[in-house]
C-alpha cells in the first residue's frame, strides 16, 4: 500500500478490519523473474521423508548436473497431531518454492501418486502410513497453489 502499487479498500466492523485487493495484479508481483528454463527441482514424495534435487540440463546435449540435493525427513512428524502435520507441510512447501527463487527453477517436478482404494500393501503399518498418515494430496495441491502464484511451473510426472 505505501508503494501505491495496487488500489486496496478498507473496511473498519466492530472487532474486524478489512482489506480488499485485486489477487490477480498480486500475483504479477510476487512472480519470481529470471528463471532459468532448463533448470527443475525433483521432489521425490514419501511418508517418511522428502527427497528434493535440483538438476541443470544441458541444452546441446542430453548431459546435465546436479545443483543441490536434500532430503527431509518426516519421520518424527507422523506421530504428531494433524494441526502440526499441516503447519509443517505447509512450512516445507514454502520452503520448496524458496530454493526455486535462490536457483532460479522455472519448473518443479513431483510424482503423480494416485492409490487405488483396491490395491492394499501387504503390511498393515504400512497400508496405514501411505493411505492415512501420508497427506500426499494436501501437498501437491497446496505445491500447485504457490507456484501458480510464483509463476513456477507444476508438472506432474507419472
Amino acid at each position: 500500500m505505501s508503494e501505491k502499487k495496487i488500489p486496496v479498500t478498507i473496511r473498519l466492523k466492530n472487532n474486524h478490519i478489512y482489506l480488499s485487493y485485486d489477487e490477480k495484479i498480486v500475483e504479477k508481483e510476487k512472480q519470481f523473474k529470471n528463471l532459468f528454463k532448463n533448470r527443475v527441482l525433483g521432489i521425490d514424495l514419501n511418508p517418511n521423508y522428502f527427497g528434493i534435487s535440483i538438476i541443470e540440463f544441458n541444452n546441446r546435449n542430453d548431459k546435465y548436473h546436479i545443483i543441490h540435493k536434500e532430503v527431509i525427513d518426516l519421520n518424527k512428524l507422523q506421530e504428531k497431531s494433524k494441526n502440526k502435520i499441516h503447519h509443517e507441510l505447509y512450512e516445507i512447501n514454502h520452503h520448496i518454492l524458496k530454493l526455486c527463487k535462490q536457483w532460479h527453477v522455472s519448473k518443479l517436478a513431483v510424482e503423480d501418486l494416485k492409490f487405488k482404494k483396491s490395491k492394499k500393501f501387504l503390511n498393515k503399518d504400512l497400508n496405514r502410513l501411505c493411505r492415512n498418515k501420508f497427506r500426499y494430496s494436501f501437498v501437491k495441491s497446496h505445491l500447485n497453489t504457490l507456484c501458480n502464484v510464483y509463476g513456477v511451473e507444476l508438472i506432474e510426472i507419472n
